[in-house]
């Protein structure tokens, strides 16, 4: 039975899987949030606008173009605080191009998480008013 092989990077728990049994690879970045009242609300919206844009690709729609070219999709699950991004893409060796596609995805996902689109300081204003009626929505 195959077995997740542990390791440390960058203060951050990196676990991983080999096997031959899929045509993917999977990336999957957990983030875990104390469950405290007066976050609860930046905590469901911080995934929603990190998904929006990054500095390299700084609309959704340039989002969704990168994707395609990865053979890919981002997901994102939080119900507990626990904020899960995945990343899941062709494995290059099924493929007939040979771009290491692994190696932007991983790039693509860290750019998610350290690089999102920004005005200023600040993530962009029009994305966050977006997400927070997305969420009242999503509520009612």
């Amino acid at each position: 039975m195959p077995q997740f092989q542990k390791t440390e990077v960058n203060q951050m728990n990196v676990h991983v899987l080999t096997t031959d049994k899929f045509k993917t690879n999977t990336i999957v970045v957990n983030i875990e949030r104390p469950l405290i009242e007066e976050a609860v609300t930046k905590t469901a919206l911080l995934p929603q606008v990190l998904r929006r844009g990054t500095k390299t690709y700084p609309t959704l729609k340039q989002i969704k173009e990168h994707l395609d070219d990865l053979y890919g999709h981002v997901m994102k699950r939080g119900e507990r605080h626990i904020l899960q991004f995945g990343l899941d893409i062709a494995n290059e060796r099924f493929l007939s191009d040979t771009t290491p596609l692994l190696d932007r995805g991983i790039a693509f996902m860290g750019e998610i998480l350290n690089e999102p689109a920004t005005e200023g300081d600040r993530f962009v204003e029009s994305y966050i008013q977006t997400e927070k009626q997305n969420l009242r929505q999503r509520i009612e």
